[in-house]
């Protein structure tokens, strides 16, 4: 998630993402710490078409998920 780092959190009626002239929240199905639209996204709908709905950068296929679960730690 480093490159979503400095990034403000985008929905459809709130365009933070660095993308000038598309909301990647309503491009890619889900809001999320979005910087280019492209590596990760674990709010999209699950889809079967490559690229959109829910993914993460390390699949190199660009394949999306079936569900995903986050996590977080105090530190």
């Amino acid at each position: 998630m480093s490159t979503a780092n400095g990034i403000g959190f985008t929905t459809y009626d709130a365009d933070n993402d660095i993308q000038p002239n598309v909301n990647c929240a309503v491009a890619h199905s889900g809001a999320w710490w979005h910087s280019d639209c492209g590596n990760t996204n674990l709010n999209g709908d699950y889809s079967f078409d490559d690229g959109y709905g829910v993914k993460w950068i390390v699949d190199k296929n660009g394949n999306t998920m079936r569900e995903n679960i986050m996590k977080f730690k105090c530190v």
